[in-house]
Formats: structure tokens, sequence, C-alpha cells
């Protein structure tokens, strides 16, 4: 299954010839309705050839890469052995959730005027992850009524699943794509660890001065932005995306 994808067809099919998961890809019964993607020993064929390829001068593997590369393996064990994709939406919004409610409650105590003076809303980031919450509840309760026949129709949950964290990747106000919820440059508790770009810009307007509070606002404003199409995006990939709702999402493409 895939890493940082929605797909493994580029390792397994065309590199490996190995049939892969994307919903287009409907194998012949009794593979059909098989649990498992392809076998293990299809997964260390691939971490051998292209996750973990030896030093080309002298074949050597660096210690902290060989822990990166045993991580990977695990992970793609896990994810290949699996019916349904390890991914749990409602458990990550609900984390969001408790992260976002403390950071408007200091937020609220620290900038009371940030609103009324600033312009600036947050609760419009709040409303859209209580939005992302419910989305994340109601794909839980269909995946999981899911019952005979239907069980068949796994991967096309998967593939939700496995694109839901690109609904997060924003080119807005930076030159590369970034995450617009975690910063490797930004690490604390886990919990705070979210929504890095906020806190900064709630730090810096708070000892910023007059010169620079426009700017700051103006960034902050951009941030929030970004975190509304986001969390849009992911609602409504968890809804079925296009077609509307899971109904539909399942009439058309479980068959």
């Amino acid at each position: 299954a895939p890493i940082r994808g929605s797909t493994d067809h580029v390792p397994f099919q065309y590199k490996l010839g190995i049939p892969s998961t994307y919903p287009e890809f409907r194998p012949a019964p009794p593979l059909f309705e098989a649990p498992s993607y392809h076998t293990a020993y299809d997964s260390v064929t691939m971490a051998t050839n292209f996750t973990d390829p030896p030093c080309s001068s002298d074949g050597s593997v660096l210690p902290l890469h060989r822990l990166l590369v045993r991580l990977h393996f695990h992970l793609a064990l896990s994810f290949s052995s699996a019916r349904r994709l390890p991914i749990h939406p409602v458990r990550k919004a609900t984390t969001l959730k408790e992260a976002w409610d403390v950071l408007v409650s200091e937020a609220q105590q620290r900038y009371p005027d940030l609103e009324e003076h600033y312009g600036i809303k947050l609760e419009y980031v709040t409303k859209r992850i209580d939005d992302f919450l419910n989305a994340s509840r109601n794909f839980e309760n269909f995946v999981g009524n899911l019952h005979g026949s239907d069980m068949r129709c796994f991967h096309i949950y998967n593939d939700i699943l496995g694109r839901l964290s690109k609904q997060f990747i924003s080119n807005v106000d930076a030159k590369s794509p970034r995450h617009v919820l975690v910063d490797t440059a930004y690490t604390q508790s886990h919990a705070a660890s979210y929504f890095p770009r906020i806190r900064t810009l709630l730090h810096q307007l708070e000892l910023g001065e007059d010169r620079d509070v426009r700017t700051m606002l103006k960034s902050l404003k951009v941030e929030l932005s970004a975190l509304v199409t986001a969390f849009n995006a992911a609602s409504t990939l968890l809804r079925g995306g296009l077609f509307g709702s899971l109904d539909a999402y399942h009439a058309h493409l479980c068959y």
C-alpha cells in the first residue's frame, strides 16, 4: 500500500509487474475478494530494490537510513495485509479539533480584540474542523456498515483514505508545496505541533511593531484561508467527492 500517496502502482505494478491497488484494477475471482493486495514477499522485494537501495560505491547502508527503511517497511507490511487501510479519520479529526480549540482559547485570552480590532475570525476554521469531524464520523459509519458482497469494494474507500492527507498540502504563500497542519521546523508537544504557522503568526503579532502589523495580519488571513480550503476539500472527499454522497460513490464504483 502507499507511503505518502494514494496508490502503490509505481513500485509494484510498473517496476515489479505486481497488480496495484488503485480502483481501476479489478482482478478476477477468487483474487477479487482477497484480503491483501500483494504478499509479504512482494513487499520485501519492493523494499530491497526501491526503498532501501545500497550505496552505489561500497554497497553499505547508513544506520539512520536503515532505521527509516525498517519503519517504512513495517508500514508497508501493515498496509498491504489489511483489507481496509489502517487510517482512521475520526481519530485525526478529533485530535485536530482538540488542538484547535486550545489554540483558539489561548488566542482569545492573549488577543481579546483580535476579531473586533483586526478582523481576524478564527471561528471560520472552527466550523470547517467541526464539518471535517462530522464527515469523518459519517465515513467511518458507512464503511463500518458494509457487509456481504459490498465488502469486496473496500478498495474504493481505501483510495479515499489514501488521498486524505493530500488535501492538506498547499501551494499558498510558499515557494513549494507544504503541509498546512504541521511543519518539521516547529516541533513541540504532539497537540501543540499542529497549525504551526497560525501559532507563529499570532506570537509575532503579539511581539510585532506597528509597522509590521499589516503584513502579519495579511499572512494570518492567508493562512486561515488555506486551512479553510484544506478542511473543505478533506470533508468533500470523505463525502464521496464529486459524486456528492457516499451512497452515490458506492453505486457508481462498487460493481
